[in-house]
């Protein structure tokens, strides 16, 4: 059985609703041992992190995005979410008579592109067009190669090496669907917000996977959130303060250009996204600590949910000592070097519990 005809039966069980959550790991576990085998790019030699701008988003090392790969339900998830975007596209493109033909950008692809080259294997080259971005050359040149490997070179139509952020589509060329996974728990340290931002702002009407990514504060017993198994137990113990960052179509537009100031140069403004307001409530016990969530919503009724992933894995969130129950936050979500939320204390409530 050749290699492309092993990925090709792989992916129809990924894709096979029937299968189990377990099932699909497994079958993805097997399609990422066959994917990363045909690679002998040596790209651990590009230790890069970060942009010869030092005001724009850091960026993982060719190696380090290479293990985003083995993140097998997180892998899987995203495959079939991209699967169903596409034939959205077709079915929307066949109903108003255009050429259905549907076209993908890939930013951020690392040295596997696994969120998305694979799945081609399941089109004819006349059905779907892809164009694979990365920073690091030695990413697009395992990327090539794994095209060869596979027989998809006839799939891609741009290997780009670029800066995310430098880089505009072609006049008329815009994509249907971008697809990019360039953040960590939290949205920190990684440029995702600011990247989508840029190239959504520039095709308007391309479908965004994930459609959307919320962050949201809530109260954990730490005893409970990491030494319960189920979710639905861990949930029971969690007091919700409410949403606090919402990513989507909708607020890509909506930059705060004089939100807040930096602390050391007053006089320079944020590049800043607008978040949400809550109320700090009381603690209800001396052990639960702030924790914020990431959840992302792929498409359609494809999620990636607590603890899939790292990136769904909640993490400890520290508030300054100044804030009290019944202050008033209100969050923005800073761009650039140094992405993340920012809190800032609004007016005080006062609290009745």
């Amino acid at each position: 059985m050749s290699q492309l005809t092993q990925l090709k039966a792989l992916l129809n069980k990924i894709l096979d609703p029937d299968q189990s959550d377990e099932q699909k790991d497994h079958y993805t576990e097997q399609l990422v041992a066959l994917w990363t085998s045909a690679c002998n790019i040596d790209f651990t030699r590009d230790k890069t992190t970060s942009p010869a701008d030092d005001h724009q988003n850091p960026i993982l090392s060719p190696e380090q995005a290479s293990q985003c790969a083995y993140g097998y339900r997180r892998t899987w998830r995203y495959i079939n979410a991209l699967h169903k975007a596409i034939q959205q596209v077709q079915d929307r493109k066949q109903q108003a008579g255009e050429d259905g033909t549907v076209s993908i950008f890939y930013p951020g692809c690392g040295p596997y592109a696994i969120l998305a080259l694979p799945l081609m294997a399941l089109y004819q080259a006349d059905k779907i067009r892809v164009s694979i971005l990365d920073y690091h050359n030695h990413s697009i040149q395992s990327v090539r190669q794994l095209c060869d490997s596979f027989a998809l070179h006839d799939r891609v139509d741009a290997f780009i090496t670029a800066n995310a952020l430098d880089y505009d589509f072609p006049e008329h060329q815009q994509p249907d669907i971008i697809i990019s996974e360039i953040m960590q728990a939290g949205l920190s340290q990684e440029g995702h917000v600011e990247i989508n931002r840029h190239f959504h702002l520039q095709a308007p009407d391309a479908t965004l996977i994930p459609q959307k990514i919320t962050l949201s504060l809530r109260l954990c017993n730490p005893r409970y959130e990491f030494g319960l198994q189920h979710e639905k137990e861990r949930a029971t113990h969690r007091m919700s303060l409410g949403t606090v960052f919402t990513f989507d179509k909708a607020n890509t537009s909506l930059l705060m250009p004089d939100f807040t100031k930096t602390k050391d140069h007053p006089e320079t403004t944020l590049n800043c996204l607008p978040g949400h307001k809550i109320t700090l409530p009381e603690h209800p016990s001396p052990d639960y600590q702030l924790f914020l969530f990431t959840e992302l919503a792929l498409f359609d009724d494809e999620y990636l949910y607590p603890y899939e992933n790292g990136v769904t894995t909640p993490v400890l969130y520290h508030l300054e000592e100044h804030y009290q129950p019944g202050d008033q936050i209100q969050f923005s979500y800073q761009m650039g070097a140094q992405p993340g939320l920012i809190p800032r204390k609004t007016n005080r409530e006062r609290y009745l519990s």
